[in-house]
């Protein structure tokens, strides 16, 4: 991705700037007006004003419109069909529309009080134009035929006249040769009601999406209200994922002219009057089926959820059919849930023409008139189940009443006979059909419907007391679940926890009445959340739909998350479990209390390092680490004697008063964390723990005085044959950011590192910058069993001694005084952290890749991010408060546990990388015989060829 040159605006401190409520933008201080024109060079669009688009606005050839997240873009009325707000993204020119989940980007009419989701509703539509994408890929004929003769083809969109802009450009003009061409990302952006008349049966789409190229990402978009269209694809081979189309006048889904691009989770619902179809698909021309090299129609979308406008039996309405297919269409439509038509499920002619779509793995229920056919869909191999999705609510009502909830309850069939989607790169692991399973709805935050009620509310308080708990227990996302106490699940207990739910924990009055949750041995907690709808674990008194309420200062308000495991330690820090076999430790000093059960319920470890505690994923732990005893504070995430079987991933630990993380021995791995902005150390470890873990990010506070790591070897004895494990676990791509280096007045104590004696632990591949103090002291390089620390950068220490030389020597690979160029380092400025390394960053490629064992990921770089993603943006209060630059943001594809080889595609400013695992292999045909490449070592650049070319891994 190219560099973009940021216009910050300092706003004062930080409990100011770190703002930003869901759906209720940051209050807009100025109306800035886009006349209609042209844009050219970089444009900056801040969330501190209201930008107005009065008339056509386009971005010519070159241009860059950088749209910052929360901000609102309105459209004027106007008085006629080419006065009225819209955007255009012209050919060449890019787009970087990165909202958050919390703070998304919103397009809209003029008249529209963001802050009052009930002043317009699903009645309110053509108030302006919308968002129109024009690109250089292939398109398969032009609707006026004008562009047909060309070589490539180009169209002009919906009747619109082939204007010239000053420099030249055809502003209006689509299509072309480059299939991977680039208009941008757009994410976490919700459109509304627009839908200008052009001129008779043509108007504005939401999302027109025309000729876009494979490399525009575009995912998590809503289209609310428009007169035409939600989404209309006019060729190209664009990908999207995660698109909601609600109350829209025309189809929800529209695609023609050759569109070839790959989607997944789709949701549409139609207005009760509609009277259109749910999805027209179109293929023509012939021509494109007999070989004159235009792009043959066969995009393909998996997990759609399409509610037509409400089955009336007897009444059918006219055209409110599910699918509407056109001649000479090869669309493929797999793991689709399809109800609720006033008409058919499909019409068309595309099953006459010897180019038919591939529709399999559907559920269709609910239709006025249920005449399932063609025979070639609804027949027993096609696996198209007539059959109740059973979805836990559909509701159009307006005023909302919170009863939309398509999620499918759990006895549904959608979650049988579905379709595995390609582990393609692209693709999610989905084991069901529609747009949604039955815990996640990642709708919540960003979209209208969320904020103006259409889904079920999130506010109903559940006390938790303190107490013991067994057996299974649920805690659904509509609640609030609230800790009064110390609460223990016992051996055996399981608590499933959907993603979104919010638990708090109380303050209390003394050291052991707070909130706080034990996972006791032998218990499992399945805590599932996703990059949209994080689990969030806070205080009480936070409000989570405002980060501007708590910050990072507000600590010591409950305890934190403390796990614990049957695997191996090395001693017990009071000695009471030495003398055990296998040895025993009981937690920061708590008393060695039972349950009524008779077990332990403070203590870990044992002898079983495969042991499992569960499942934890995009997890958010804030404010937390009340005192137990003088000097001991619970940690935001505690891993006491946890096992490797235990899934660690998407952490993120914020303003706690103790260590973010700490690890007790154990063997758990762990990928993904952020420590941010917590008072003790960012990562700490003891006690022989000997996992693995990659990816970890860390930001202290500017008054910090402690260490970003310390990492613990003792008691001597584990080197001695006693049989207790070693201390050598092993981390890959850290990055962690200190206090903030201040030259000639060091901090005490802010080094990035202090190792203990008798630690044989490895780091690689690290970036440590910013402390106000030494990169290493401790007492580890003496006792003949050290640390290996290998390959790292190290920059900005304000007493930049490098020692010991053991470390520091040429062949250990740590580059000394080498900036990593991070693109950005900030304790306060909005939008001003962003660990990714620029470009041209030393930072990029590293000669150390991590073990091809199964758990690693290929990441040939230092740091925890590569320069183009960032994968912390999401799920974490440091991008919902908008400290943290939306830059990069992306929804990683999850693989299966056995997935085999892995390849990912990076592309940047010095062209496109592959990084795989493997061998690299290619082939000139997709279907013809791959062979390895050559010396190909991960990553490879892939050199500029003139014709196409297909990479896999392989064994």
């Amino acid at each position: 991705m190219n560099s973009i040159i940021h216009s910050w605006r300092r706003l004062g401190g930080l409990l100011l700037i770190l703002c930003g409520l869901a759906g209720a933008q940051l209050a807009h201080a100025e109306t800035v007006t886009i006349p209609a024109g042209f844009l050219t060079g970089t444009n900056v669009w801040s969330r501190t004003n209201t930008y107005l688009l009065d008339g056509f606005v386009y971005a010519l050839d070159g241009a860059v419109l950088k749209i910052e997240a929360g901000t609102v873009i309105k459209g004027a009325l106007g008085t006629g069909p080419e006065d009225f707000g819209c955007l255009f993204i012209c050919q060449g020119a890019r787009i970087y529309a990165q909202g958050t989940p919390q703070n998304p980007i919103i397009f809209t009419a003029e008249e529209d009080d963001v802050e009052d989701p009930t002043d317009l509703g699903p009645q309110d539509t053509q108030l302006w134009g919308g968002v129109v994408l024009y690109g250089r890929a292939r398109i398969n004929n032009s609707n006026n035929g004008t562009g047909d003769a060309s070589n490539p083809k180009y169209d002009i969109y919906e009747g619109l006249p082939d204007d010239q802009a000053p420099t030249g450009q055809f502003v209006n003009r689509f299509g072309g040769g480059d299939d991977d061409d680039d208009s941008g990302v757009l994410r976490y952006v919700s459109i509304r009601h627009g839908g200008k008349v052009l001129e008779s049966n043509k108007e504005v789409n939401g999302l027109s999406l025309c000729a876009v190229g494979r490399s525009t990402t575009v995912e998590y978009i809503e289209v609310f209200a428009n007169s035409d269209d939600g989404f209309e694809f006019f060729g190209g081979t664009v990908n999207t994922r995660y698109l909601v189309s609600a109350f829209n006048e025309d189809e929800a889904f529209d695609a023609d002219q050759g569109y070839s691009g790959k989607n997944q989770f789709w949701f549409g619902i139609q207005n009760s009057n509609s009277v259109e179809k749910g999805m027209e698909i179109n293929g023509e021309p012939q021509e494109r089926i007999t070989g004159q090299g235009v792009p043959v129609s066969n995009w393909e979308v998996y997990n759609v959820t399409l509610i037509g406008a409400g089955a009336q039996q007897g009444t059918p309405g006219s055209g409110n059919n599910a699918f509407t297919f056109r001649a000479y269409t090869q669309v493929g439509v797999y793991n689709g849930i399809f109800t609720e038509f006033n008409g058919l499920p499909i019409t068309g002619g595309a099953f006459s023409t010897g180019a038919e779509p591939t529709v399999r793995n559907n559920l269709w229920f609910g239709f006025s008139d249920p005449t399932f056919t063609p025979a070639a869909v609804f027949n027993p191999t096609a696996t198209n189940d007539v059959a109740d999705p059973m979805l836990r609510g559909i509701s159009r009502a307006w005023p909302a009443d919170g009863g939309l909830n398509p999620l499918l309850k759990p006895e549904s069939p959608g979650f049988e006979n579905y379709r595995p989607a390609p582990q393609d790169g692209f693709y999610q692991i989905a084991p069901y059909r529609g747009a949604f399973d039955g815990a996640n709805n990642w709708m919540r935050k960003w979209t209208f419907l969320d904020q103006a009620g259409y889904l079920p509310p999130q506010t109903n308080l559940v006390t938790i007391p303190a107490g013991f708990y067994s057996g299974r227990l649920d805690w659904a996302s509509t609640n609030v679940y609230l800790l009064d106490g110390f609460v223990y699940l016992l051996d055996g207990a399981e608590l499933h926890i959907e993603p979104g739910t919010v638990i708090k924990g109380a303050l209390g009055t003394g050291p052991d009445n707070f909130g706080c949750l034990f996972v006791c041995q032998g218990a499992k907690v399945f805590a599932e959340g996703t990059p949209v709808n994080p689990i969030i674990f806070t205080a009480e008194e936070d409000d989570v739909s405002d980060p501007d309420d708590l910050g990072p200062q507000d600590t010591q308000l409950w305890g934190g998350l403390v796990i614990y495991g049957r695997a191996r330690i090395n001693n017990s820090n009071n000695g009471t479990g030495d003398a055990t076999n296998p040895k025993y430790d009981i937690y920061e000093g708590l008393s060695d209390d039972q349950a009524p059960t008779g077990q332990y319920v403070n203590r870990f470890g044992g002898g079983d390092d495969e042991d499992d505690s569960g499942v934890y994923r995009y997890i958010s732990i804030r404010h937390g680490g009340k005192v137990l005893e003088s000097n001991k504070e619970v940690n935001g995430l505690s891993l006491c004697g946890v096992g490797r079987c235990t899934k660690v991933e998407y952490i993120e630990v914020f303003a706690n008063s103790d260590d973010g993380f700490e690890f007790f021995g154990g063997s758990v791995n762990t990928r993904y964390l952020v420590a941010a902005f917590n008072e003790d150390e960012a990562f700490d470890a003891d006690q022989g723990y000997t996992g693995l873990n990659q990816f970890w990010f860390g930001i202290q506070p500017q008054n910090s005085v402690e260490k970003g790591m310390e990492i613990n070897g003792e008691p001597q004895e584990r080197i001695t044959g006693q049989g207790v494990p070693v201390s050598n676990w092993q981390t890959y791509n850290t990055t962690l950011i200190g206090a903030g280096a201040v030259p000639g007045t060091p901090g005490s104590g802010n080094n990035a590192f202090t190792f203990r004696a008798y630690t044989q632990v490895g780091v690689y591949n690290g970036i440590f910058t910013e402390f106000n103090g030494l990169p290493i002291t401790g007492d580890a390089f003496s006792t003949g069993a050290e640390p290996t620390v290998l390959d790292n950068l190290w920059f900005g220490f304000s007493m930049p001694s490098f020692g010991p030389a053991s470390v520091f020597e040429p062949g250990t690979g740590n580059r000394t005084n080498v900036n990593p160029m991070l693109r950005g380092i900030s304790w306060s400025e909005p939008f001003g952290l962003d660990p990714r390394p620029e470009a041209d960053s030393p930072a990029n490629s590293s000669p150390r890749i991590a073990p091809d064992n199964g758990f690693y990921r290929p990441a040939p770089y230092y740091g925890a991010f590569t320069s183009s993603r960032n994968w912390a943006v999401d799920w974490t209060w440091i991008g919902n408060s908008l400290l943290l630059n939306p830059e990069g943001g992306f929804t990683p594809v999850e693989y299966p546990p056995s997935a085999g080889p892995v390849i990912v595609i990076e592309t940047g400013d010095g062209g496109v990388q592959v990084i795989f695992s493997g061998t690299l292999q290619s082939s000139e045909t997709l279907g013809g015989d791959f062979a390895p490449v050559p010396g190909a070592a991960s990553p490879y650049t892939v050199p500029p060829e003139t014709t196409l070319r297909f990479y896999r891994a392989a064994d």
